[in-house]
């Protein structure tokens, strides 16, 4: 059985908070994969209605993030959105104990409270 761990909680839609994932990650050596995607993956089912919203228009994203450790063993991090607010979970699984310093290095990029910010100064950097 699969367990997920919450790593944080953004009021940003989800494609901001992969970027910043990916882009924190990067820059330590970690190579993030995209392996799922919500949206993408509904998008050849046009009549498909949101458990959350009750109706086929809504704004719901999960994506799967595979992060690589220097041996490519894979952590799978899922990125879930809905109405503007992210989540950020670590999966774990008792059959696969990931590398503790690749847990750590996640940790570190993706908890520190100037995520957010950054964000929005990169934002505003593009305006």
């Amino acid at each position: 059985m699969f367990q997920t761990t919450r790593i944080n909680k953004l009021d940003l839609d989800s494609e901001a908070v992969i970027t910043q994932i990916s882009s924190r990650l990067a820059r330590l050596g970690i190579h993030v994969v995209r392996s799922f995607d919500l949206q993408s993956a509904c998008a050849s089912y046009p009549d498909l209605v949101c458990p959350y919203h009750g109706n086929a228009t809504c704004d719901c994203q999960t994506v799967i993030l595979l992060i690589y450790d220097k041996e490519n063993i894979p952590i799978s991090v899922v990125v879930h959105s809905q109405k503007g607010q992210t989540e950020i979970n670590l999966v774990d699984s008792p059959t696969h104990r990931p590398n503790p310093e690749l847990v750590d290095s996640i940790h570190l990029a993706l908890l520190s409270d100037d995520l957010y910010s950054t964000f929005l100064d990169e934002l505003a950097g593009d305006s």
